[in-house]
């Protein structure tokens, strides 16, 4: 197991990164030993990797955190798999009912879809930062978001950050078309950072 930390206690509070195989029965008892440190800490920033973490010990790194105010993740575990296991399924809408996370990065999402749904999951998200879903453009990705905003009446969203690898020096002008074409946004700014495009609303 990978776990990394750093803290300051009087702006931002404790920032836990995690990057494991938690799976095994050998890793049980260093986990309980590390449970006490993120009691202790305040701990409102978190990196976790769950391509090798089963959903029932990403659930209770969920439950030890409720100050989390930004949260990154890899790799999402499956909704199935989220209530695969008894308990599981009160553990996280505890979670969600007491969460504070208002930005949320999301990397290697297999669809759109998913996409979604991790939003629904996450309601007072105020920034989200998309990374590497599947073969989707960045064009497509923007559409199909604000169609799901809309649909839902998400009015807490206000920027969205999409990383795309191929993106091209007009990419932010044909951005520009497709969302006043589409009455997608009225009164929005769109720009790049390197191969970053960021989209904020009011």
């Amino acid at each position: 197991m990978n776990l990394t930390s750093s803290s300051n206690y009087s702006l931002r509070g404790a920032h836990i990164s995690i990057r494991s195989n938690l799976h095994t029965k050998k890793n049980q008892p260093f986990i309980n030993k590390i449970i006490p440190l993120f009691e202790m800490l305040n701990v409102t920033r978190l990196n976790i990797d769950c391509s090798q973490i089963i959903a029932n010990i990403f659930l209770k790194i969920l439950s030890l955190l409720p100050n989390l105010d930004s949260m990154r993740i890899i790799s999402f575990p499956p909704s199935e798999e989220l209530f695969l296991i008894d308990g599981n399924a009160q553990m996280f809408y505890r979670f969600l009912e007491n969460n504070k996370i208002t930005k949320l990065s999301l990397r290697d999402i297999r669809d759109i879809e998913q996409m979604f749904s991790i939003i629904n999951h996450f309601p007072h998200i105020k920034f989200i930062e998309l990374q590497q879903i599947s073969d989707c453009s960045v064009e497509l990705i923007i559409r199909c978001t604000f169609w799901k905003l809309q649909i839902t009446n998400n009015h807490h969203i206000k920027t969205l950050c999409v990383n795309f690898d191929e993106g091209s020096d007009d990419q932010v002008e044909k951005l520009q078309e497709m969302i006043n074409s589409e009455n997608l946004l009225k009164d929005y700014i769109i720009y790049r950072r390197r191969d970053k495009y960021y989209l904020e609303w009011k």
